[in-house]
């Protein structure tokens, strides 16, 4: 991405970085129902551990949100802070690729705080509404650390 690249497309880059802060909201919110508008029908979501090797692929929106639900939920239902940082945005045309560094603090109900780092690379595309939405995304882990409570 360069400063070219904002300045032609400065709207899509908001918007974009716009599509990234709605995800966000909506995982810290449990707000399944945002998180499903954040992706198109067809999306696929990629985890991969930390030395990248791939641990699960979902395909399809709905199924995607019923993953990342059941994934906080079977946690015990504690509460979820995730903070998306260092987001860029590379714009063409009516799609775009972002990547973005992810910090996340999740408290279980015990009182245990889990600290989790991870990086995203995501291509998005423009749909024939205007909206912005997920089509790839791509979780990589970095590193989680148990920090007690």
């Amino acid at each position: 991405m360069t400063t070219d690249n904002v300045q032609k497309n400065l709207v899509d880059h908001v918007a974009v970085r716009h599509l990234v802060d709605r995800y966000t909201d909506a995982l810290n919110h449990l707000d399944w129902k945002t998180l499903a508008e954040t992706f198109h029908d067809d999306a696929v979501w990629l985890v991969n551990g930390p030395r990248g090797e791939l641990q699960q692929q979902i395909e399809g929106r709905a199924q995607i949100v019923a993953s990342i639900r059941e994934l906080i939920e079977d946690s015990g239902g504690g509460d979820v802070i995730q903070m998306n940082h260092a987001t860029t945005v590379d714009v063409v045309g009516d799609g775009a690729t972002v990547r973005s560094t992810m910090e996340s603090s999740h408290w279980l109900p015990d009182g245990t705080r889990h600290l989790l780092y991870a990086s995203y690379t995501d291509d998005v595309a423009r749909g024939d509404d205007g909206e912005w939405r997920f089509v790839r995304r791509q979780w990589r882990t970095k590193a989680m650390f148990d920090v007690g409570s």
